[in-house]
């Protein structure tokens, strides 16, 4: 699909697959650019949307190719959540309900599909590639807002995808570190020089992203003021790394660092300055750089070393000094940090702040994770107000007798 200027006119051509054979629409004499593309899309509503077509001649392939190219053109979504759709619809969706007519499709076909997924997924534990419940529920997820547009245009009389069976995601348990256990793992990697320990930290005490981390810029660091700002990301999915812009709206934020955090960035920045005279200049300002080259560094390659280094915390007799630390994933840091914090009192709406989330129960459902020892901590303070309340009682007998009647 294009829009060009032709002589003293404007033309849009529009090339759309129908049926699996390739139909092209082309015309021309449009006074602006603007009234050219407002005449493509009314094409493309006529022919890709099915207002002409309809739906009894239009295969599912054929419809949600062309919505994929609208809802990759409305720029509604983020750059990643449109690589991440067009692989589900390229992948997982056409090969499977591809051919059926679109007037056809049922609830069984998309409950067959789901469960089709998930078999893919049992046989990749075994050492295939397939997909986990949460993925089979993602790629549900995207089916079911094509389908919900083709209603919307009505192409379809409901939505098949509605109200389908779908495999129960069983959430695996969330590890954190208590203080001392984060605290020690910041000293070995201090005491090992270790170029990844600002990271670390920014995770473990600020509780940063994976994304955040690798986006950060010293230009978004300010260590006399010790405040960073999180502006942007370097994400990687199956195309590569790209960059992008936070989450959300709460997601771009301002944090306040931590003590262990300013020092490992300090000491960082000493590092980061000794390589770009090494290297003869990275040509960024990215914090987090590759220690070969200076490029920025990759999410994967960060993801990998973070497991690196607990082991070799362990290793380095963290065990002996009565401190183990269990293996958990980077993002765990990030829970970490949270659970840390409400455990120690801090409000939820602060840490909601900190943590950039859009809402306050998404910090109270997934990032606060009660211990054991706060629980025990709870009992025994609800034990001590009690404990007064009796002590009153029994020194006030009237005031005892009147809260019994």
């Amino acid at each position: 699909m294009s829009v060009y200027k032709r002589g003293g006119s404007w033309t849009y051509h529009v090339a759309v697959m129908v049926n699996g054979k390739r139909e092209q629409h082309k015309r021309g004499g449009f006074a602006t650019r603007d009234e050219a593309l407002r005449a493509e899309r009314a094409k493309l509503s006529e022919v890709d949307g099915g207002m002409r077509l309809g739906a009894a001649r239009m295969t599912c392939g054929d419809y949600l190719q062309g919505w994929l190219v609208r809802y990759s053109r409305a720029g509604a979504v983020k750059r990643g959540t449109v690589v991440t759709t067009s692989y589900q619809v390229r992948v997982h969706l056409l090969p499977r309900i591809g051919e059926i007519p679109l007037g056809k499709l049922t609830r069984a076909h998309v409950e067959a599909l789901a469960g089709d997924l998930l078999q893919d997924g049992r046989v990749a534990a075994t050492g295939g590639n397939g997909l986990s419940p949460k993925s089979v529920r993602n790629v549900m997820a995207t089916l079911h807002k094509a389908l919900g547009d083709a209603v919307k245009n009505g192409l379809l009389p409901y939505n098949p995808a509605s109200d389908v069976t779908l495999p129960k995601i069983e959430r695996t348990e969330t590890v954190t570190w208590s203080l001392q256990q984060v605290e020690a793992f910041l000293a070995d990697c201090e005491a090992q020089r270790d170029l990844l320990t600002a990271a670390w930290a920014l995770a473990l005490t600020c509780g940063l992203r994976r994304g955040e981390l690798c986006g950060l810029r010293w230009s978004d660091v300010d260590l006399v003021k010790g405040k960073l700002l999180v502006r942007q990301t370097r994400l990687q999915n199956r195309t590569g790394v790209y960059q992008d812009s936070p989450k959300s709206r709460e997601a771009q934020r301002r944090v306040t660092l931590t003590a262990p955090a300013i020092t490992a960035l300090a000491r960082l920045s000493d590092d980061w300055e000794a390589m770009q005279r090494e290297l003869g200049g990275f040509g960024h300002d990215y914090v987090l750089v590759m220690p070969d080259d200076g490029r920025p560094i990759q999410p994967q390659y960060l993801a990998r070393h973070w497991h690196k280094a607990i082991k070799r915390a362990n290793a380095n007799g963290l065990q002996r000094a009565g401190i183990e630390l269990p293996m958990m994933r980077l993002h765990d840091a990030r829970h970490t940090h949270f659970t840390n914090l409400a455990e120690l009192g801090v409000p939820l709406h602060a840490i909601r702040a900190r943590a950039g989330h859009a809402s306050i129960v998404t910090t109270e459902t997934f990032y606060v994770h009660a211990t054991e020892a706060a629980d025990e901590r709870a009992a025994l303070t609800l034990d001590d107000v009690l404990g007064q309340v009796g002590s009153t009682l029994v020194a006030n007998p009237a005031r005892k007798s009147e809260l019994r009647g």
